[in-house]
């Protein structure tokens, strides 16, 4: 069913509930004021035709709209028939006559309607010639039925207001279709252009994806070849260096590869690139194979790209840091990790269960993991503070809504 046949069809079953409400307390008044009319053969012709109205109703959602009208049509036709034959001129449902051709053509064709309506009338006028032939007599006497004149001016009536009406609705059918045509072009249009927009965003995605791709394999790349140059250094010193610049390559490689394995190119997924950070540099730093604890809390799901190779790095030289230096002295290293939402801001705070670093100024100046701690956390342009006595702690904040910047 297409959208103008679901209006119609909204519109006749509203059309029908009232008609049987209103036939309904026709019949009640029938039969409290008129007592003959009581027991007759019109009587229960009227029921009949009543149940039929509130069964059609009830059943509406079954019967096909075009059935369902052509019913409605009927019944509506046989009681003004049934009306005309008992009292003629005088007949109340005889303005169901004017009412036949709005049914009609909101369901069916305008030649159709004007054939009905031409029938309609024919009936009305074979009445009037029976009963001004008194070949037919009203059940109530009344001299306007033996009077031409009477049925002629009635019927031009009826004609007129029968055709006003067909007319009428037959001008809005044809501009509710018309509409109703251009609002369905309009929306295949706009799902054609929904589909090339679709297509043409799935390959730039897929265009992206390869480009995190690629970026992450050139790093993997130039980290493999900084570990292959570690094999060959016998200077330990110089050894850490080198896998401390292979772990920060690596932070930044994991970022791009998170990004092209997500479903959303733009968002990295916060928690899982941590466990995973932290697993890299645990496998790579943890020389004495002691035994570290991850602990975090994080309530921000996802990083875009500009916050998350910057937030790779941080935490690299800080996981890195505890990992080589934090742990000297205690049995078991804890490394605690917690992302918040405060106001407008995210804080973070990471810590571990270590010493602390008591020439920390000293230490800051000297090495380049804390400087470039520094550097990482003024661009995202966060607010920061360390606490290093008898642990390590540096707790930031920067802006939520830098968090959704891409």
């Amino acid at each position: 069913m297409n959208q103008l046949d679901q209006i119609k069809d909204k519109l006749l079953n509203r059309y029908l509930l009232f008609g049987a409400v209103v036939g309904t307390l026709i019949f009640v008044t029938a039969v409290l004021t008129t007592f003959a009319y009581v027991f007759t053969v019109d009587f229960y012709f009227d029921i009949a035709n009543v149940t039929g109205l509130y069964l059609i109703y009830i059943f509406k959602d079954r019967i096909r709209l075009r059935i369902k009208a052509g019913i409605i049509i009927c019944i509506i036709f046989l009681l003004f028939i049934s009306d005309l034959l008992q009292f003629g001129i005088n007949s109340t449902d005889k303005v169901f006559v004017a009412v036949l051709p709005f049914k009609s053509i909101l369901i069916f064709d305008y030649k159709k309607t004007i054939l009905l309506f031409l029938l309609s009338m024919l009936t009305f006028g074979i009445v009037g010639i029976l009963f001004y032939n008194r070949i037919l007599e009203p059940s109530i006497y009344n001299p306007a039925n033996y009077i031409a004149s009477t049925w002629i001016n009635t019927g031009l009536v009826l004609t007129a207001s029968g055709l006003m009406i067909s007319l009428f609705v037959h001008s809005f059918n044809e501009e509710m279709y018309l509409m109703i045509n251009d609002l369905e072009r309009s929306s295949k249009r706009l799902k054609i252009r929904d589909a090339e927009l679709e297509g043409h965003l799935h390959e730039k995605n897929v265009m992206i994806q390869e480009i995190h791709h690629r970026v992450k394999n050139n790093l993997a790349i130039v980290s493999g070849l900084l570990e292959l140059q570690s094999f060959s250094i016998k200077d330990e010193q110089l050894k850490a260096l080198l896998q401390k610049s292979t772990n920060r390559i690596m932070s930044i490689a994991k970022v791009h590869q998170m990004l092209y394995q997500s479903d959303d190119i733009s968002k990295v997924p916060l928690e899982k690139y941590l466990d995973e950070l932290v697993n890299v540099i645990l496998n790579t730093m943890n020389d004495e194979d002691r035994t570290i604890i991850f602990e975090h809390d994080i309530d921000v799901e996802y990083l875009n790209l500009n916050l998350g190779v910057p937030i790779g790095i941080i935490f690299n030289e800080l996981i890195t840091n505890s990992v080589k230096y934090g742990f000297t002295n205690a049995k078991q290293g804890v490394i605690s990790i917690s992302f918040k939402y405060s106001g407008p801001d995210i804080e973070v705070v990471y810590k571990d269960n270590g010493p602390g670093i008591p020439d920390f100024d000293e230490s800051k100046q000297k090495g380049l993991g804390f400087t470039l701690v520094s550097s990482l956390l003024t661009q995202i342009d966060a607010d920061y503070v360390y606490d290093v006595e008898q642990r390590f702690q540096l707790t930031f904040r920067f802006p939520a809504n830098a968090e959704k910047l891409s």
